[in-house]
């Protein structure tokens, strides 16, 4: 390549030639930086969430119509918790809805938590992979199918309910002496109950019902599900599961102490009632 020689004793026109060199890549630089990026220019990216204790919700945001997993959290409680909610975005009620988590090489599926979920409507899941004692472990959630509410198998869904919570306690362990017939009641030391009030404000008698509590954290997402399908009701037989018209019921929800511990955050507790309306005599 030729090269430019400058006569000696002309500095100046070093000078002059370096300042218009530098100002030539100076204008490159700005010219390069000001350039518009478009979604052209490259592929868009997926996010992955990958942070203790929540799961990644890998896939792009859902299209309208799609039901979907969100505010999946996971933990471990002997085996891997995986728990969330599952959005029905689509224009009618859907019921059966089956939801599949994997990691690793396990994949276990599990029911919503509900009969049926109107549309924009929201149930609980939760799915346990045995085996695995990594709370970090990727988790990745999916929808597997489920049923349009015009369907048998997604039934019938009860309205009216009205829950409330009273608080959160130990659970009251009852133990008989075999030899003195003593009894004492003590508190668990492993497990908790919510206890809370239903009361079924409809006109018809309820049938099958389960009260589900998700323990949501400050961002929102799932850090707990837990259920009970027990509702004592003064003066009914212990096998009714049957709630009439303006009756109401008393219930416990037990949860793991260690679980419920073991989470920093502070958590807001959200019931749900799944039942159904009662048919025939």
């Amino acid at each position: 390549m030729p090269q430019l020689t400058l006569p000696r004793g002309s500095s100046w026109l070093r000078r002059v030639a370096l300042a218009i060199v530098t100002a030539a890549a100076s204008w490159l630089m700005v010219a390069g930086s000001a350039a518009p990026v478009t979604a052209a220019d490259g592929p868009a990216l997926l996010y992955r969430l990958n942070l203790p204790g929540v799961s990644a919700d890998s896939p792009p945001p859902p299209v309208p119509g799609a039901v979907v997993t969100r505010h999946v959290t996971q933990a471990v409680d002997g085996s891997l918790i995986v728990s969330g909610e599952v959005l029905n975005g689509t224009a009618q009620a859907v019921g059966s809805v089956v939801v599949s988590a994997r990691a690793n090489s396990t994949t276990r599926t599990s029911t919503a938590l509900a009969n049926q979920i109107a549309s924009g409507g929201v149930a609980l899941f939760q799915v346990v992979l045995p085996g695995i004692t990594d709370a970090n472990t990727p988790v990745i959630t999916a929808i597997v199918s489920y049923t349009p509410a015009s369907g048998a198998a997604s039934g019938a869904a009860a309205t009216g309910l009205e829950v409330t919570l009273s608080g959160l306690r130990a659970l009251q362990v009852t133990v008989t002496d075999p030899i003195t017939g003593r009894t004492t009641i003590s508190d668990s030391t492993t497990v908790l109950v919510m206890t809370g009030s239903l009361t079924n404000n409809s006109a018809q008698t309820v049938d099958e019902i389960t009260v589900v509590l998700g323990f949501y954290d400050d961002e929102g997402n799932v850090r707990l599900v837990a259920t009970t399908s027990t509702v004592s009701v003064l003066f009914r037989d212990r096998g009714d599961r049957t709630l009439g018209p303006g009756k109401a019921g008393a219930f416990e929800v037990p949860l793991s102490r260690d679980a419920y511990l073991g989470i920093a955050d502070t958590l807001r507790p959200v019931a749900f009632v799944i039942a159904k309306p009662l048919i025939g005599p």
